[in-house]
């Protein structure tokens, strides 16, 4: 689940992961690394094997532990 609600300058991203395609170590963690909105599409593609847009998600860090 994503939520991107925030007006403000300094916006984050809140992602809350469920399911079997989270490891048992990450359960119940935090992680503080900055990712943005092509971050995602980044995940998604990694995840899927998909290959990327070309833009902005090409070079983005991905959520690796998922």
């Amino acid at each position: 689940m994503t939520w991107d609600e925030s007006e403000e300058q300094t916006n984050q991203i809140y992602v809350l992961s469920l399911g079997q395609v989270v490891p048992e170590p990450l359960h119940n963690t935090t992680d503080s690394t900055y990712y943005t909105h092509y971050s995602q599409l980044s995940t998604v593609e990694a995840n899927w094997d998909l290959g990327n847009l070309g833009q902005g998600d090409r070079s983005e860090e991905h959520t690796s532990e998922l």
